[in-house]
């Protein structure tokens, strides 16, 4: 295939070749992204007592934490949703 920088081509037979390399170039990366995102969201087996109870402190500590976040915005930014008194 002959292109120059600036990816013109000359035959439609090059932008098929082109097409092609591209699409197998996106399935490829489609899996890998597949493969992390599956890695990051799936549920992870505990292998003995001390790993589950290690994971339902930390579940409960992210909770309070993110309770405790949404307090403190609701506080700080509550003026605005406050409704105005008569």
């Amino acid at each position: 295939m002959t292109t120059d920088n600036n990816n013109r081509f000359n035959t439609r037979e090059e932008l098929e070749v082109r097409k092609n390399e591209l699409l197998t170039e996106i399935r490829s990366k489609s899996e890998s992204i597949e493969n992390i995102w599956h890695g990051l969201f799936s549920e992870k087996k505990e292998n003995n007592r001390s790993e589950l109870v290690a994971g339902i402190v930390s579940k409960g500590i992210m909770a309070f934490d993110a309770f405790m976040l949404v307090r403190k915005l609701m506080k700080q930014y509550n003026r605005i949703f406050r409704r105005k008194k008569r």
